[in-house]
């Protein structure tokens, strides 16, 4: 049986380990607050404007019968404490390349571990993320790496509340007239389902690069909402286990106080009685 100081030493490492996870509980909740207000406003344009990069792609590449390079791309984490958020979005991933012929590509350290478990064998290509420092200028260079796919389907974390955190994937096209090698001939109005003024090369230089780098930061921030929901989810329950456990230590250390002042009570009478 443990003696009361050392009760009493375990209940303050417990209590400095619960205060520690307050102050992460702290920042994901602030964190979680600014990106939501942010996204509240631009969510149903962006899931339009994926809907519509998508349907321009496919309408682009009706009249292309070359090899189409296409992409799987996993938004994962570069840490834990995330609940089994990323785990979730991994098996969705998973599965997906699975089932069709695309290049996986891993973003997060997180994501890269669980899929050299799961296929140690397969090829993939890894892209690492900051989550902290200049965060912007990295999702523009991952953007412009993923022009160079027709098709690019993106798999990440999306919030609908505080407590439940969805998985999501869209797809969007990347610089599709390049990488047609110029066939815009080929791709004329009879051809298409849309018109394209003032031509093809243009629209689809847009799509490929302002709107693809727009969305997939959009998807980033979706996933990094997502992931600081789970987490605040996560560390709301670490801390209510913890207070159990500091209210069980307490209750023990105070019985172990008890027993000892009953104990020196004991003994001071045995003097008397001496």
């Amino acid at each position: 049986m443990k003696s009361y100081r050392e009760l009493i030493n375990e209940k303050e490492s417990v209590e400095d380990l619960k205060g520690l996870l307050e102050v992460y509980e702290e920042l994901s909740a602030k964190k979680m607050r600014t990106i939501r207000d942010r996204l509240i406003m631009t969510r149903e344009f962006m899931d339009k404007l994926a809907e519509l990069s998508h349907k321009v792609g496919v309408d682009l590449l009706q009249a292309f019968e070359g090899k189409k390079k296409t992409a799987g791309v996993l938004l994962s984490a570069q840490g834990g404490l995330y609940g089994d958020l990323i785990g979730r979005v991994f098996n969705d991933f998973l599965k997906f390349i699975d089932e069709n012929k695309v290049e996986p590509i891993i973003i997060g350290s997180v994501g890269k571990k669980m899929f050299e478990k799961s296929r140690p064998k397969a090829q993939y290509l890894y892209l690492d993320l900051n989550e902290t420092d200049g965060l912007e200028d990295e999702l523009k260079e991952i953007s412009k790496m993923l022009e160079s796919y027709v098709k690019i389907t993106v798999f990440y974390g999306k919030f609908k509340n505080i407590a439940i955190q969805n998985t999501d994937k869209k797809e969007m096209a990347g610089k599709v007239f390049e990488i047609m090698s110029g066939a815009e001939k080929e791709t004329g109005n009879k051809r298409t389902k849309f018109i394209y003024e003032p031509s093809v090369k243009l629209i689809s230089n847009k799509f490929g690069q302002n709107i693809l780098t727009s969305m997939f930061g959009n998807f980033w921030e979706e996933h990094e909402l997502a992931k600081q929901a789970s987490r605040l989810m996560q560390l709301d329950q670490a801390i209510d286990e913890i207070q159990e456990q500091n209210d069980k230590l307490g209750l023990m250390a105070r019985r172990s106080k008890k027993q000892l002042e009953n104990k020196k009570q004991t003994t001071r009478s045995m003097r008397i009685l001496i």
